[in-house]
């Protein structure tokens, strides 16, 4: 159903929105939103902030409310799998899930979020990961997907550093299971000659989005082969990229991840071609 007036709602529009906690940073909603009036779809997006206990209701909602897809964030990329009819192989395998597609009465998983950051990872940093090095912070929704998409494009090596020593450990085990030729392990922020080794340093924590965070790696131990990407996009400019900078190292934010990341959930949703200019446009603008 495409819409001809912008901005004209109506029981025939098609809902699809986020999921996550807490969501009033998001560009989300810009992007896919400038995306369905360019190429006039009978669409809106909206946030749903989902508290972590309210995730369960809040998926039965999708199927209640005849919403016809949903983006998960923080802290809800994990925990969804348990409440979806069908999980896409590529999710399964990454083992978290960050769009859900409505096919009949049916929620299935999906992940765009690997090759969303692989494709920004070519685009704003022009980084290849095979044969190098990398420094992984997050073992979580987010990390999952790029420590397996890097070692699926021939990573050499990953280092993991998690709060959690858990997940830490099951990311690497599972990235050592499927692609014998990474070594991933587990290490520390403070592993200096895993640091200096590294050709890529990623952020896929939520450190860094308050001014007032730590930053949760030394920056005397960077190297100048370091490139650095962070995930985070709100602020634009995180004290880790500000310092990198500073050091003369390229660094990027998550923007370029998001935007790619969208156009995948986009095409899922729509079945069409995503309007990538549009979505980058939108997010220029803001």
């Amino acid at each position: 159903m495409r819409r001809e007036a912008r901005n004209m709602l109506t029981s025939k529009t098609k809902i699809y929105g986020l999921l996550g906690y807490p969501i009033k940073h998001s560009f989300s909603p810009l992007i896919h939103n400038a995306a369905f009036e360019a190429e006039k779809i009978d669409a809106c997006y909206l946030c749903f902030e989902t508290k972590p206990e309210d995730i369960k209701q809040a998926i039965e909602g999708i199927r209640a409310l005849n919403i016809q897809g949903v983006n998960l964030t923080i802290p809800h990329k994990e925990i969804c799998l348990s409440y979806l009819d069908e999980i896409d192989k590529n999710a399964e395998f990454i083992g978290a899930v960050n769009t859900i597609v409505r096919k009949e009465n049916k929620l299935i998983g999906y992940n765009t979020d690997g090759e969303g950051f692989i494709k920004a990872l070519k685009e704003d940093l022009d980084f290849d990961s095979k044969d190098k090095t990398i420094f992984l912070f997050g073992a979580g929704g987010a990390g999952k997907a790029i420590g397996m998409s890097l070692a699926k494009y021939g990573a050499k090596q990953i280092f993991i550093v998690d709060k959690n020593k858990k997940k830490a450990r099951a990311l690497a085990e599972n990235i050592k299971e499927n692609f014998p030729n990474t070594i991933a392990e587990l290490t520390h922020s403070h592993n200096q000659e895993a640091i200096k080794a590294s050709h890529l340093l990623v952020n896929a924590t939520p450190i860094g989005m308050n001014p007032n965070d730590n930053l949760m790696i030394n920056p005397v131990y960077f190297p100048q082969q370091l490139n650095i990407f962070d995930l985070i996009y709100n602020p634009r400019e995180t004290k880790l990229l500000r310092i990198a900078k500073k050091k003369g190292l390229k660094a990027v934010n998550g923007l370029g991840m998001l935007i790619h990341q969208a156009a995948l959930s986009f095409e899922l949703w729509t079945g069409e071609k995503a309007p990538l200019a549009v979505m980058k446009e939108a997010v220029e603008k803001k």
